[in-house]
Order: structure tokens, then sequence, then C-alpha cells
């Protein structure tokens, strides 16, 4: 697959033949998806979508924001509007949202905006809901939900997403549940961090620290520790930390190794 080079801080991409394949000039470096990659041009100050193979510039440096390939399409950023193009930069969703976000299991969550709030400054700014698309813009799940550009989730995983719920002091979700396709929840938005289902498990948080949860929303894991590894670094376990990084293992069903 790709790998990079690089000189300085800036970055080069190289392909499965072991062939630089760009200029010096990427800001960082990327994961591809599929046959392209989304990366950061540091000379131009803005992101393409690079084919990693021949280092072919397939969309140019005209977005102040790009997402990944994923699904067939790429959320972009033109004028503080968001929408979606295939990778010949072609408009496939206009750019009308006030956030995007990339396709996942079919569905998109992106906001709009409805009305103001006042900021602590005493101006207004925008206040942005959030809901999900299929690849056509068509709505599926209304956007009622609200800002979620804080929020753990970015989408759908295994047929759930992290979605918060609204508060009376603050624009942002402070607790978080798992909606499905029809934006029902299915698990009730009570806790104050969640993350995505990796093979039926889903890392959650409580006042009392880290835990895991299953599908039913039935705990596997007591809420109790201070942090987790990245849940994609373990398939068949879940890894809890302590306060002093000390690790506990536990499987799928919750039975400490």
């Amino acid at each position: 697959g790709v790998s990079y080079a690089q000189k300085g801080d800036l970055y080069a991409i190289i392909n499965s033949r072991n062939e630089l394949v760009s200029k010096c000039e990427y800001g960082d470096w990327a994961v591809p998806y599929g046959d392209y990659v989304t990366i950061k041009s540091f000379l131009h100050d803005r992101f393409c979508l690079v084919n990693w193979e021949t280092g072919e510039v397939k969309i140019p440096y005209g977005y102040k924001e790009l997402g990944d390939y994923v699904e067939g399409l790429i959320y972009a950023c033109k004028n503080n509007r968001y929408g979606y193009v295939n990778p010949d930069n072609e408009v496939v969703i206009p750019f009308k949202f006030a956030d995007a976000e990339n396709f996942s299991e079919g569905l998109a969550m992106v906001g709009v905006e409805k009305g103001h709030y006042l900021t602590f400054w005493g101006g207004y700014m925008p206040k942005v809901y959030y809901g999900f698309i299929n690849s056509n813009g068509d709505w599926v799940i209304n956007p009622t939900f609200p800002d979620q550009s804080l929020a753990p989730g970015r989408g759908f995983k295994e047929g759930l997403a992290i979605m918060g719920v609204e508060r009376d002091d603050n624009i942002y979700p402070d607790k978080y549940g798992y909606i499905d396709k029809t934006g029902k929840w299915v698990i009730e938005p009570v806790y104050i961090d969640a993350d995505d289902f990796v093979n039926g498990v889903a890392v959650v948080k409580t006042w009392r620290g880290y835990g895991a949860i299953n599908k039913l929303g039935e705990i596997v894991v007591a809420p109790k520790y201070d942090g987790y590894d990245y849940r994609a670094w373990h398939n068949d376990k879940i890894v809890f930390k302590d306060k002093d990084g000390k690790k506990y293992e536990y499987s799928l069903e919750g039975i400490a190794l």
C-alpha cells in the first residue's frame, strides 16, 4: 500500500511499487481509502484528492476541507458550505449544509442551520442541527439532533450511531446514546462519553469511569476505568487503563483475561 517519504516537515507519496510519485509538498501523511488519499498540500494550503499509485491529483487544491473517499463520495467545503463530490470533482450533492461527515453504511451525518443562539459575548451565531442523508442527498433521519460537531460520533457503525441530546444551558450535548437508521433511540442517551460499536461491544463512560456495553445496552464491563485502548488495535478484546497506565484486558463477553 501507500507509504511516505519525509523531508523536513513535508511528505511525498510512495506507491506500492516503491516509486516516489509526488513532490515533497504535503503537510502530513494520511490514510488512503481505496485508490485515493485525501491530503493537505503545504504549498497550496488546501486539501486535494490524490491517486496514490500514480500521484495524479484527481481533485485540485480548491477546498478548505475535503473528506475521505468513502462509498463513492467525498464531502467538501466551499464558501463555508458543505456538499459531496465524486473523484472527478463533479458535484453530486449540492453545497448547502453547515457541516458534513463521511458516508458510513449508506448514510452521512450533516448539519443545517436552524435559528440562532446568543453567545456569552453578546453576539448571535447560527444554531446547527444534525441528521442523516443518503447518497442522493435525501433526508433519511431529519435534522433534529443538537450540534454534534464536538460529539464523539461521526456516523453509523454496525447499524448504530452515537448521538447527543439537547440541553438547556448549552448548544452542545453532554449526554450520549445510540440511534438506529430510523432515528429511534436504541440505547438511551445517559453516557458522558461513548465510542462506536466494534464486534458488538462499545466503550462508554459514566461518572464512575469507562466500561463497556453490548447492543442491548447491557453492561459487559462495569464502568470504573480511567481510559482505554483504541478499539481498532484489538479485534477480540477490550483493553482498559487506570490512571497509572496499568492495563486490564477483557473478552468481548466481559470476562477478565
